[in-house]
């Protein structure tokens, strides 16, 4: 996971260019996140965005649920710092530094939302069972997940 962060510390700047220069329908792909969602867009959901990068899954996700509080979950720092000034002060609920495939989230999230991150877990590129621990959400609809392939 090292190698990951220093990648992504050192891209960090660049990040929001290059990824939609190099994901053909990146705008596409996070609408389709948002618009598979269930919830009416009025609701203060909280949110949980793994491997968050530099924001753009909040982003989208905010635009649908403006009142929706949002967790920010990155190895980089520098990617977090770029997320964190991209969110409303009033949705930003807390930013954590770390990897997540060993980070255990308690069940008060009503999404959880990964765009491009997952597979970077080893065992994601293996095939075999994720290490992503997780409980259940506070809605009984609560996951959301981008493939990441």
């Amino acid at each position: 996971m090292q190698k990951i962060k220093e990648h992504f510390e050192a891209e960090a700047a660049e990040y929001t260019t290059v990824i939609r220069r190099l994901i053909p329908y990146y705008e596409q792909m996070l609408s389709a996140l948002t618009d598979t969602l269930p919830f009416p867009s009025d609701l203060p959901l909280s949110i949980l965005d793994l491997g968050c990068g530099t924001g753009a899954v909040s982003l989208a996700l905010l635009e649908r649920y403006p009142h929706a509080q949002i967790t920010l979950l990155d190895l980089s720092p520098q990617m977090l710092a770029i997320a964190r000034k991209k969110i409303p002060p009033r949705n930003l609920q807390a930013v954590v530094e770390g990897g997540f495939s060993e980070w255990v989230w308690d069940s008060s999230y009503d999404i959880v939302a990964s765009a491009l991150a997952l597979h970077h877990l080893p065992r994601m590129r293996t095939k075999r069972p994720s290490t992503v621990k997780s409980t259940p959400t506070s809605h009984p609809a609560g996951f959301s997940s981008m493939p990441t392939s």
